[in-house]
């Protein structure tokens, strides 16, 4: 895959400098404190209408397999629970699984719905590995759902394709009729049209029935998904503005702050109160960051010029804002240090 030409605006030269400075001081850190091994990173993204099963699907991925375990909130009807994109992550099948639940973001064209795609590009940092588009098996394909997918490729881009995996709910109904999702496939053209275009790459799901061999045919699809990739993951322009924004926002609010956290460090009574009280600082500013730089993304055009910018590789993820976004809610102390290390230099 070939790099997308940089854009001065963003300073991308002074990021790269910063990146590589960064990735020496945590070559320090990491050979300072010894780190459990880690699992390979999964992210995924679940994209779709609200009333699909989309927020069901992400619990059922998460294996979470009771009411009171789930992590996204299920709704019923035609009105989306989730109101901003969530992410949440677990370890299954010897792979950390990081999970991207969006609202109905093509339910509406509002200001609101496209800072939350802001906000998934985001969240989803460096890119995703893999887009799950969820349709109802049993939902009739109208012409509104044509319009969805046509949004979504509009959106992120013809480049999407190869990262796309056609994700049917709904295989509780199919199964009760004693129908397979290949025969249905075969008698309805388009369906069958519409995992053509992504590739054949589909799968079916069971949200009533939370067995892990369904989530880990799944996974190993996933896993194809990232071969036929050569390794790489989902990326453009738009990835790569996020990236230098976050970048720079975080380095801001954490500047900003800088004088306050010193000034409570000095009170802590351990060194595990220092990383906690870093590892809270780091999250609360990722999460200011992310919001900042999702109205950016929307300010600056890019979720409706998307489509037409080149695909470019991805970012190395040496960076703090990067790895922090990576890590999601559970921020470490090793990130943390590292974030330390750099703004007390």
């Amino acid at each position: 895959m070939q790099r997308g030409q940089p854009n001065p605006e963003f300073e991308t030269d002074d990021f790269r400098h910063w990146q590589r400075e960064f990735s020496q001081q945590q070559k320090v850190v990491d050979s300072q404190r010894p780190s459990p091994p880690r699992e390979p990173v999964r992210r995924i993204v679940l994209i779709g209408k609200t009333g699909h099963g989309r927020s069901a699907s992400g619990n059922t991925i998460l294996g979470c397999t009771r009411r009171e375990d789930w992590k996204f909130k299920v709704t019923t009807g035609v009105t989306s629970g989730l109101q901003q994109c969530e992410k949440h992550e677990t370890v299954r099948f010897g792979k950390r699984l990081v999970v991207i639940d969006t609202p109905g973001l093509f339910d509406t064209n509002s200001d609101c719905t496209e800072t939350e795609i802001g906000r998934c590009v985001c969240l989803s940092q460096p890119g995703p590995h893999v887009f799950l588009l969820v349709i109802g098996i049993n939902t009739r394909y109208t012409t509104e759902e044509k319009e969805t997918i046509e949004h979504f490729e509009r959106m992120f881009g013809e480049m999407v394709k190869p990262y796309t995996i056609v994700l049917f709910t709904g295989m509780d109904e199919l199964e009760y009729g004693g129908e397979t999702l290949e025969e249905r496939l075969s008698r309805d053209e388009q369906f069958r049209n519409l995992v053509q275009k992504f590739g054949n790459k589909y799968h079916g799901i069971n949200n009533r029935r939370h067995d892990d061999e369904q989530v880990r045919k799944l996974v190993d699809k996933i896993e194809d998904v990232l071969n036929d990739n050569e390794g790489h993951f989902y990326t453009n322009n738009m990835y790569e503005t996020a990236s230098i924004e976050l970048h720079r926002e975080i380095e801001n609010i954490l500047r900003e702050k800088l004088p306050d956290i010193i000034d409570r460090e000095q009170r802590c009574r351990s060194a595990a109160e220092i990383d906690n009280l870093w590892c809270e600082e780091v999250k609360a500013t990722v999460e200011k960051a992310t919001c900042i730089v999702a109205t950016i993304l929307r300010n600056k055009g890019f979720i409706s010029i998307c489509a037409l910018l080149g695909a470019g590789a991805a970012l190395c993820a040496a960076g703090p804002a990067v790895a922090a976004i990576a890590a999601g809610a559970g921020v470490g102390a090793g990130v943390a240090f590292g974030y330390k290390k750099y703004y007390k230099k």
